[in-house]
């Protein structure tokens, strides 16, 4: 993935999700296809992850990785993976979900170090 790690998460927590199977997590990460979670819980690679969103389509990943931050603290493992069933409607909402979560910045996503800033 693209981008710093560590300048995602001392931003703090992004777009909140529950976790299926109980937890949370932020969205702190969207780069094409591939997304950056901070979550309660570190998931293990090829590991499905749902998070869901009362206003968004279930958000479904395929874990490639996690690794302890502590830098947020109810938030302490960084989860990076996969997108793997998003349609362009649904993908269209959450970019809009972000945007307003972040200020209405407009860049395509938090995290990007390529994107505009207000």
């Amino acid at each position: 993935m693209s981008g710093s790690a560590d300048g995602d998460e001392a931003r703090g927590p992004g777009l909140r999700f529950a976790l299926e199977g109980g937890g949370a997590a932020s969205l702190v990460e969207l780069t094409g296809e591939h997304v950056a979670l901070l979550a309660d819980r570190a998931f293990p690679p090829g590991a499905p992850l749902v998070a869901t969103h009362p206003d968004l389509a279930p958000l479904r990943v395929k874990v490639r990785g996690s690794r302890r931050t502590g830098s947020v603290p109810e938030l302490p493992f960084r989860v990076e993976g996969r997108i793997v069933e998003l349609r362009r409607d649904e993908r269209a909402r959450l970019l809009a979900a972000i945007s307003a979560d972040h200020g209405g910045g407009g860049a395509e996503a938090p995290g990007d170090p390529d994107a505009p800033r207000p």
